[in-house]
């Protein structure tokens, strides 16, 4: 059995603050196993969750180190479980709630765009369901593959990725990454002045009911969520709250 070690952050992914200063913390006691790269298996006896009390994100504080959470994400296994394969036609029509109400909010909001990237575009079901030049970021394997297979234009790095645009989706992205404010910075540089981003995350204030589980590093209260899309440079248009078969927050912000 393999160990990887499980170091604590010293700055709130959400606003950078030190985590040194009072926090909520819980220490989470059910184990659980996963497969990163050549490392046959990593256990992590414990995991210390903390609320950040200047942006209100709750977040696991003890994680993988960057490189190898990184690997974890690549090694095509994060989203299986023991007995249950990855099943890309099943998680298909999962998607399909979300690109619906995608598309809904963009033609109430009247955002017409001319360039599209979705991050984090799993097997690109978003990208499929419209009429606009759309490009994907996606680092999963097979996720990768599906998508390239069916003719997309998908990346698997936002480094790689050319030119600007006017529409960035990141729909049940945010709560997997590893420095979420570090990442919207970045697809905020990508973005138009007046171009628009759209995000999706659990709801974690209406009782998502595994907001720190899945494999899900930062959990979401609507506070939370504006707070770090503020900080990231976005202005809000739009925060709303809609049930997917899990309680789900919406957010649509502009850049100025």
């Amino acid at each position: 059995m393999g160990w990887i070690v499980v170091k604590r952050l010293e700055n709130c992914p959400g606003c950078r603050e030190p985590t040194d200063r009072e926090l909520m913390q819980v220490i989470i006691s059910n184990h659980h196993t996963i497969q990163v790269g050549n490392t046959p298996v990593m256990m992590f006896s414990q995991e210390i969750v903390g609320r950040c009390t200047i942006c209100d994100l709750r977040f696991i504080a003890g994680r993988l180190p960057p490189e190898d959470l990184i690997v974890y994400y690549k090694d095509g296994d994060y989203t299986s479980r023991p007995g249950r394969p990855l099943d890309l036609e099943a998680r298909a029509k999962k998607s399909g709630l979300f690109t619906r109400s995608v598309l809904q909010t963009l033609k109430s909001s009247d955002i017409s765009p001319v360039r599209h990237l979705d991050f984090g575009c799993v097997q690109g079901n978003l990208m499929l369901a419209v009429d606009w030049m759309t490009v994907g970021v996606e680092i999963e394997p097979n996720y990768l593959k599906w998508a390239i297979e069916h003719n997309l234009e998908v990346y698997d790095g936002l480094d790689k990725v050319p030119g600007f645009f006017d529409l960035i989706t990141l729909i049940e992205v945010l709560e997997h990454l590893d420095q979420p404010l570090d990442s919207l910075i970045a697809l905020n540089a990508k973005l138009t002045i007046g171009g628009h981003i759209m995000i999706s995350v659990p709801d974690l204030l209406k009782g998502h009911p595994s907001p720190l589980s899945n494999r899900h590093l930062s959990a979401f209260t609507p506070t939370a969520l504006e707070n770090i899309m503020k900080k990231a440079g976005f202005e809000k248009e739009l925060i709303y709250h809609v049930d997917l078969g899990m309680p789900t927050l919406f957010y649509v912000g502009v850049k100025k």
